[in-house]
This record gives structure tokens, sequence and C-alpha cells, in this order.
């Protein structure tokens, strides 16, 4: 697979469109729809061992943050059925893009870093109802 050098025209598949009407609209997420993405996300990493606390989402501006935990710990409440080291994930419904966040430091830490990067359209929306 041959690279493309930066600078000289786009290929053709990258062209703009010529008509608005041609343009494709990218529909942004909803709660319940970011819901399924993070469900589907631990589902990945955990399968069937740990689920998404939905109840727990944070709303911001631009998405949701949303955090989970083992299946047996929520049943249970027996700390040693708990996961540790489960970073919070973030679901921007303006994007879709889903993005882990840390442990190491406080949660406020990878918001702050996370929000920075986002133009501030997405940073002063107004949060999406549930």
């Amino acid at each position: 697979m041959g690279r493309r050098r930066l600078g000289g025209p786009a290929p053709a598949a990258w062209a703009f469109p010529e008509s608005p009407q041609s343009c494709i609209v990218w529909k942004a997420v909803d709660f319940q729809q970011a819901c399924r993405l993070a469900d589907l996300w631990v589902e990945i990493m955990y399968g069937s061992t740990a689920v998404v606390l939905h109840d727990s989402a944070i709303d911001k501006p631009y998405g949701w943050v949303f955090f989970y935990q083992s299946k047996r710990y929520v049943e249970s409440g027996d700390l040693t059925h708990s996961l540790f080291g489960n970073s919070p994930i973030v679901i921007n419904r303006f994007t879709n893009e889903l993005r882990v966040t840390g442990t190491a430091r406080p949660l406020e830490h990878y918001l702050d870093t996370y929000e920075r990067s986002l133009p501030a359209a997405q940073r002063q929306a107004l949060p999406e109802p549930r």
C-alpha cells in the first residue's frame, strides 16, 4: 500500500460536493443511542461480566460520561467483586466518538483535557435531554 504525499491535489473522493443538497448530514446521537454505544464497548471489553451504569451517567454539553462496573458487584454490593481501574468513557453526541478517560488522575482532569480539544460550539451547547 503506497503512501500519499502531503500537498498537491486531493483525490476526487475527497472533493467537496458542488451543491448543499449532496452534503451528508451527521445526526447527533441521543442518550439512548449513547447508552447502546457504551453497552457495546463494555461488552467488547468485558463480555457479559460488566454493565454500564446508565443512571450514573454525567450529562455534558457535548455528550455523556458513562461508568461501568462488574455485574457481580452491582448485584451483590460485595467489594471483592468490583472492577478496579475501570476508566469512565465519554461519548460525544456530535461526533459519535467514544473516548476512554483514565484512572491515574481525577476525572475532572481528563474531562478538562478533552473539553479543551473540542470546538467552542460543542463545549457551549445545551445538554441533550434524556
